[in-house]
């Protein structure tokens, strides 16, 4: 998703760089770090995380996240849901 933070005029007077992060590593890898820190804290820090991003959000946006998330905590105990 793309997102729009400064307007055209803003966005001509910066010097742009992309530069390309791809790893090629397996998907196991990248996923290694999901019991991070940040995880092992009771979920305190990712809740937080969540509200600031929620905050972040446009109304539009934040009824498309609140819809997720009541998907997701009402599949959660399905064995055959995957968004686990």
């Amino acid at each position: 998703m793309f997102v729009v933070v400064w307007s055209q005029s803003l966005v001509t007077k910066f010097r742009w760089l992309w530069y390309d992060a791809t790893t090629f590593e397996p998907y196991i890898e990248e996923t290694s770090y999901e019991n991070s820190l940040m995880s092992q804290q009771g979920g305190v820090l990712a809740l937080r995380s969540m509200i600031n991003v929620y905050k972040s959000l446009t109304p539009n946006a934040k009824n498309i996240f609140l819809l997720m998330a009541k998907y997701h905590m009402e599949h959660c105990g399905d064995t055959a849901y995957i968004g686990k």
